[in-house]
């Protein structure tokens, strides 16, 4: 259905057509290609953007059942899954966005918002990312079934999620704490070694 704004969503930006089907409006063609037709959405959302109106669900289910609903925008409103009380109104937040990084565990972005709202980032969401505002950790909340959103207030902030599941933090943790017990290892020997060579009360070395 390309009047899906579900295409909108996951930013469908062209679409290629091997026969003689035209997509709706707004959909316009750019080239053609014998029968190989080119596309484009205008309405296609950016990887990132922002929105004020939050429909709040408590499980997949209920968040599925709220994005395929009719009248659902995701221009203007963002389903999140959450068991907290959340209330709000308004709609699109108007927002600049820049790209420091987009590697495949690290994504970086400046963000200069308008009002505060919530900035929905279209990259799956999967346990083991991890969300910093400005340097301070920031809540992640799974927005729109599948993708990213965390809180912003109005401003410019700098936004980085990374990407850390747990085998990696318990493998860090662990190559920590053996780094500690053998340097801990090592002074104790040298320390050890050093007593041995001291001079006796004769003027002598005792033998290491």
């Amino acid at each position: 259905d390309f009047e899906s704004p579900l295409l909108d969503l996951i930013g469908l930006k062209y679409v290629f057509m091997p026969f003689a089907l035209e997509p709706a409006k707004p959909y316009r063609l750019v080239k053609r290609w014998g029968s190989l037709r080119l596309y484009e959405n205008p309405g296609a959302l950016p990887r990132a953007f922002m929105v004020s109106r939050i429909l709040p669900a408590h499980d997949m289910r209920e968040a599925g059942e709220l994005v395929g609903s009719k009248g659902f925008d995701p221009r203007a409103a963002v389903v999140l899954e959450t068991t907290e009380h959340v209330t709000s109104e308004g709609g699109a937040v108007e927002c600049d966005v820049r790209w420091v990084d987009r590697s495949t565990d690290r994504v970086k972005m400046e963000v200069d918002a308008k009002a505060a709202g919530l900035l929905v980032v279209t990259d799956t969401d999967y346990p083991g990312w991890e969300a910093t505002v400005d340097g301070k950790e920031a809540p992640i909340y799974r927005a729109n079934v599948a993708f990213r959103a965390v809180p912003l207030p109005a401003g410019k902030h700098e936004v980085e999620f990374r990407f850390r599941p747990e085998p990696v933090r318990h493998g860090i943790l662990g190559s920590a704490i053996a780094l500690i017990v053998a340097l801990g290892y090592g002074l104790r020997r040298r320390g050890t070694r050093t007593a041995e060579a001291s001079p006796t009360p004769d003027g002598s070395r005792s033998a290491p």
